[in-house]
């Protein structure tokens, strides 16, 4: 238990580190208020934990693991900011490339710290026992956009005010980029189901942590100058559940039951 405390506080000032390092790189703004800091170390440390509890789970060398923890979560970061492209918050599409590199940068240092400081856990269901079903990849795109559109109508009027009042791009551009986003967030999904050891059931709930808290809690507490919190707090509200809902159906389509199980049931029903 010390250890994974320590490992999480680790994580946490590696990403503040890296955040106060390479604040050059994100879009000019005020400066933060001192009130905003314990939003800040919520964040990192959310984001801390959540990697922690998957690098736990994925069984491999520590530069694999850190690799992989870079991989979903930078994954996750360019799949969010994608909107942005889209969306007018007040960010030109320079600035917004910048922030994506920002983001990288910082989500290497929160992966590497953890990648390297976490113990991988023994678990009886191994990673390779539960087959993957790749091909049920092109699941994710229709599923996604399912997801992403009900909770938009849902917390609609709460936000439409703020969205009315800034150019709105065309239904058919925001469908085509969901579509995309899908089958990026469908990848993160797989290499996850593919890469964590455990059951099916829990591979499914850990994707949809995942992309929940990387790609929902975690960067919507996190302070923002350019989006009021009303706003912000509502979108919370609309991605959480939609992207677990997402990426745990998914993983769950993604994956068979594990290899044991299987053999063991035909063998029981041989003579």
């Amino acid at each position: 238990m010390i250890r994974v405390i320590l490992t999480v506080l680790a994580g946490a000032l590696a990403l503040f580190v890296a955040q106060a390092a390479f604040a050059f790189m994100t879009p000019p703004g005020p400066p933060p208020a001192p009130g905003d800091l314990p939003a800040v170390v919520l964040s990192n440390m959310l984001t801390a934990t959540m990697l922690l509890i998957l690098a736990r789970r994925i069984v491999a060398p520590p530069s694999a693991r850190a690799l992989i923890l870079w991989i979903v979560w930078g994954g996750i970061t360019v799949d969010s900011f994608a909107e942005l492209f889209l969306f007018d918050i007040g960010i030109p599409r320079t600035q917004t490339l910048w922030l994506i590199a920002y983001s990288l940068v910082v989500a290497a240092a929160g992966a590497a710290a953890i990648g390297w400081a976490a113990s991988a856990r023994a678990h009886a269901v191994t990673a390779d026992a539960i087959p993957s079903r790749p091909g049920w990849l092109a699941l994710a795109p229709p599923l996604y956009v399912v997801c992403y559109f009900t909770a938009g109508m849902i917390v609609w009027p709460f936000i439409a005010a703020y969205y009315q009042s800034r150019p709105m791009p065309a239904a058919g551009a925001v469908l085509a980029l969901q579509v995309v986003r899908g089958l990026g967030f469908g990848a993160i999904v797989l290499l996850i189901a593919r890469r964590c050891d455990g059951g099916r059931l829990e591979r499914a709930v850990v994707a949809g942590l995942t992309l929940a808290i990387l790609g929902g809690v975690a960067p919507l507490v996190m302070p923002n100058p350019l989006m009021p919190v009303a706003i912000r707090m509502a979108h919370l509200c609309e991605v959480v559940p939609s992207i677990f809902i997402f990426g745990a159906v998914l993983a769950l389509a993604l994956t068979r039951p594990a290899r044991a199980a299987t053999s063991a049931a035909t063998l029981a029903t041989q003579p």
